[in-house]
């Protein structure tokens, strides 16, 4: 599996913003700004399947019925949230976060609330899509910019959005359903990310909320 957005990179770009997100490598995971949402889906690749059976002799088949990504916004007028910038562990967005955690320490107390004001929590719902519905992987130069209607209506109700620029918690989620009725998610990939709106990752300047 991986991530795919309406923002590919041209063929031969090597200098991958988020090589730790799932299909970085291809497309740009980008933030929504306001006004805007930037879409992104996950696809599957063709012939394979997340269905998996325990054991190789009378293994148990687990089923998967669902493929979701949830996130969570690290918010730092939060005392977990600012805990975790200062130390973020071995993350993607480990020097950004610890930046970011030092510029809130300089901040007046009229930033701050500020700041609160503007940032209320917005946490996205996490999209459940069966893998059955997936779409399956893309090429960016086979025209991933300009999705059909039948792709839409299709595949569109898998498509979710990382609400605006900032760091977020993220982790890519797979619900399995065993033969004997058992329900299990399986966590495939998670990190703490900084993401940012289009603009700032191809222009110049850099935002950190």
């Amino acid at each position: 599996m991986r991530w795919e957005s309406i923002v590919p990179y041209a063929s031969g770009f090597t200098g991958y913003h988020h090589p730790e997100v799932p299909g970085g490598e291809l497309f740009l995971t980008a933030a929504s700004k306001a006004g805007y949402a930037v879409r992104h889906w996950t696809a599957l690749q063709p012939g394979s399947t997340l269905d998996v059976l325990d054991a190789p002799v009378n293994g148990c088949l687990w089923t998967a019925t669902g493929v979701g990504v949830s996130l969570r916004e690290l918010l730092p007028y939060e005392a977990a949230d600012l805990a975790k910038l200062r130390s973020p562990g071995s993350v993607a967005a480990k020097g950004s976060a610890m930046k970011a955690a030092a510029l809130w320490d300089q901040l007046s107390a009229q930033r701050k609330q500020w700041f609160r004001d503007a940032f209320s929590r917005n946490d996205p719902s996490i999209v459940w899509c069966p893998p059955g519905e997936l779409p399956p992987w893309t090429m960016p130069e086979d025209g991933v910019l300009s999705l059909s209607a039948a792709w839409t209506a299709a595949h569109g109700h898998c498509r979710w959005a990382i609400p605006r620029r900032g760091f977020w918690v993220w982790s890519l989620q797979v619900r399995y359903l065993s033969e004997q009725g058992y329900h299990h998610t399986l966590v495939l990939a998670d990190d703490l990310s900084w993401f940012r709106e289009p603009t700032e990752y191809l222009g110049q300047r850099i935002s950190i909320w």
